[in-house]
């Protein structure tokens, strides 16, 4: 539809009379163009690629999260448990992860997420005990 109307507008047909004759301008022989249709063939385009617009939503200005200061808090202190125990890996996503809804899909990967938080809170104390840091009292003389 848009060669066709990029056609119209780039080459406009003749002009006609009521009966079909081309009208040819009187002062140079030469064949008057209708610029009718190329005002409507540009008025089509345009409403064409508005139509497009809003079908593909194009128009609508891209959506950007707005991340609350306690998932903020959370993502940091996830992110420093993992600095602190890089050996424990996350636990598998369930069987079947891409079947599930998107609804529970997130309960799924809140779950992993959880379950690999307590799994790396768990080894530090573990990792505490293995360290060369000694419990020690300072005595003034």
């Amino acid at each position: 539809m848009d060669s066709v109307l990029a056609g119209i507008i780039a080459s406009p047909p003749a002009k006609t009379t009521a009966i079909g004759k081309t009208v040819t301008d009187p002062d140079t022989g030469l064949i008057v163009r209708d610029m009718s249709a190329v005002i409507a063939a540009v008025r089509e385009r345009r409403q064409v690629g508005e139509s497009y617009r809003r079908l593909t939503s194009a128009d609508v200005p891209p959506v950007v999260p707005v991340l609350s200061e306690d998932y903020l808090r959370a993502v940091g202190v996830h992110q420093q448990l993992a600095l602190q125990v890089p050996s424990i890996a996350p636990p598998p996503l369930p069987p079947g992860y891409h079947s599930l809804s998107p609804e529970q899909q997130l309960r799924a990967v809140l779950d992993r997420e959880r379950d690999h938080r307590d799994a790396m809170l768990a080894a530090i104390p573990a990792l505490q005990e293995d360290s060369d840091v000694v419990e020690a009292e300072i005595v003034d003389e």
